[in-house]
């Protein structure tokens, strides 16, 4: 249960100086006028706050509240001061806006301040047990309430230096401190999740400048921008467990891990420093009438500098509004960009285990079939997609609408399975109203995928193995090793369509202010048959209806009905996991 109770006290005192408009218009220099308010806030809470006051204090008790705004200026120089304290530091909040030379110099900062709870996972429902397969947990830090306080400080401040130039300079700051839930895990004698409460000191700088120019139909802009992020809180550190056979607790499996015990306190959960540049180039053209044509051009580069790796994006898009007579337009988009990241050496880690059968051996030395360990990884982020859109508009009377429109999308992956993806994209809508008690809306939309995002030999091992590992050993020639699983699976899965039908249909009778009566009905079909072993649909049907009456204004009375039939085909596989 959740409760919150609140009584909020303020009296306010507003500070005018002028004591009427006639004689503010008679003063030669018009003077500061402010407003101070102050008051108590009493509040009572029951239950968890996470959802209810998520970003609020939300004390027990009582609670100082004080605000202050103070504003002024004259024709050469204006100024407005702004400052509000809710009785907690972490909640606050200040401003000051300067202008200038008659408003050609401009300068602003502020400063927010304001509270963000976090979750804690009690790990409780941890505990189980299959075959030799055991999951556990430990809560290092039990009934914690985890949160955060953050602070964001914005600076900005530009010079025209006609009306038709102007620069500008800005400067962000998020400062973010507080506690939050780190979790890490040991593997081997059993899969143990390990939770700990992970001190945050965290800031990040943006520093942006820039110049705009503004020549009648046509405006540009340039943006420059650097970004840094950075952890001031020490990295924490854990002792993993001894990775030993969980059933006979024989030292056979130090060669199936890259760490445990043996290895010491070791860092987890660790934020890296990280940098970014983006340099931004925007125009747009007013055509004649109420057509336009606008694009940009960005390009961005980011780098983890704790492990000197990164990433780039080049890309741009343009968009144009052609009118076609009074009662149609038509609306055209491009974008293309590139994203391409850094590939990853992973050096595994191969340690040798001290008894058993393969007992100074390495896992690969072991078994052989499985090498190499040593890879090259490459991100599925890196992509380059390309988009189209048309868009026409008319209204072919003064009570309706239709609207028809085609996207294309293509996106080539350089390092994943499936290269390339393509989608064609229908869409059509309609509006019409045959009288003033009754209107109709319906809408359309048809997708064909070629190659979506799929996840090639996920599912369907062969049956390698058809009686158990004697005694529970690991080894042996009727020993199956879980790489052996891993390479034999079949069956590509996906979570994606081939072809999508949307339909959508909407009537609303409304015959006086007091009586409305509306019923719809939305109809999806998901369909994937591009899959090798099996098939992937979604089926969905909403029916509705909503009726509102209103026999006074004091007095209103809403109802409804709703249905939701939601199918899904899929496969499911799931290895064998038994030791």
């Amino acid at each position: 249960m959740r409760m919150r109770l609140i009584l909020n006290v303020t009296l306010s005192l507003v500070l005018v100086a002028a004591l009427s408009g006639r004689v503010l218009a008679q003063a030669p220099q018009p003077k500061p006028e402010g407003i101070v308010s102050a008051g108590v806030l009493a509040g009572s809470n029951d239950g968890n706050q996470n959802r209810l006051n998520e970003y609020e204090i939300a004390k027990d008790g009582a609670l100082g509240q004080f605000g202050a705004q103070l504003w002024g200026g004259n024709a050469a120089f204006k100024y407005d001061l702004l400052a509000n304290y809710s009785g907690d530091s972490r909640d606050q909040k200040y401003g000051a806006y300067f202008a200038a030379f008659g408003g050609r110099l401009k300068a602003s900062v502020a400063f927010d301040r304001f509270l963000h709870r976090l979750d804690h996972d009690p790990l409780d429902y941890m505990g189980a047990g299959i075959g030799n397969f055991v999951v556990r947990s430990t809560d290092h830090d039990p009934g914690t309430e985890y949160s955060t306080t953050n602070g964001l400080l914005t600076t900005d401040v530009s010079f025209a230096v006609n009306k038709n130039v102007e620069f500008f300079v800005g400067h962000k700051m998020v400062m973010r401190d507080g506690i939050h839930q780190g979790l890490t895990m040991s593997h081997c004698a059993n899969c143990h999740v390990e939770s700990f409460g992970r001190k945050l000191d965290q800031t990040t700088n943006t520093l942006a400048a820039g110049a705009r120019v503004n020549a009648g139909r046509f405006t540009a802009d340039y943006t420059y921008e650097n970004r840094t992020f950075e952890e001031n809180a020490p990295t924490p550190t854990n002792t993993y467990d001894n990775a030993v056979h969980p059933v006979s607790l024989l030292d056979i499996f130090l060669n199936r891990v890259q760490y445990d015990d043996g290895n010491g306190p070791l860092t987890f959960d660790l934020f890296p420093k990280f940098t970014k540049q983006t340099n931004t180039v925007r125009a747009a053209y007013a055509l004649p009438g109420d057509g336009a044509v606008s694009g940009n051009f960005t390009h961005s580069s980011s780098n983890n500098d704790y492990s000197d790796f990164g990433s780039t994006f080049t890309g741009g898009h343009a968009r144009v509004t052609i009118p076609l007579g009074k009662r149609a337009y038509l609306k055209g988009l491009f974008r293309k960009y590139e994203i391409e990241t850094e590939s990853v050496f992973v050096d595994v880690v191969e340690q040798t285990t001290p008894a058993g059968p393969g007992a100074g051996l390495t896992y690969a030395q072991l078994y052989p079939a499985m090498l190499p360990l040593d890879y090259i990884t490459e991100s599925a982020a890196s992509r380059s997609p390309t988009e189209m859109a048309l868009e026409l508009a008319f209204k072919p009377g003064k009570r309706s609408s239709i609207n028809l429109g085609y996207e294309y999308e293509e996106v080539t992956r350089e390092s994943f399975h499936v290269e390339k993806t393509t989608t064609s994209l229908f869409k059509a809508a309609a509006y019409w109203r045959p009288d003033k008690t009754l209107s109709l809306r319906a809408r359309y939309e048809q997708a064909m995928i070629s190659d979506p995002f799929t996840n090639i030999h996920a599912a369907k091992p062969a049956a390698l193995q058809l009686v158990p590992t004697p005694g529970g050993m690991p080894f042996g020639p009727l020993s199956l090793q879980y790489f052996e699983m891993y390479d034999s699976r079949m069956a590509n899965l996906a979570a994606h369509p081939t072809d999508t039908l949307f339909l959508e249909g909407t009537a609303t009778w409304s015959p006086s202010q007091m009586f409305t009566v509306s019923a719809h009905y939305r109809y999806r079909d998901q369909q994937n048959d591009e899959l090798n072993y099996s098939t992937w649909g979604h089926d969905l049907h909403m029916p509705g209806v909503e009726v509102y009456v209103a026999p006074s204004p004091r007095f209103t009375m809403a109802a409804g009905w709703g249905y939701q039939k939601d199918t899904l085909d899929t496969v499911f596989s799931t290895l064998n996991f038994g030791g």
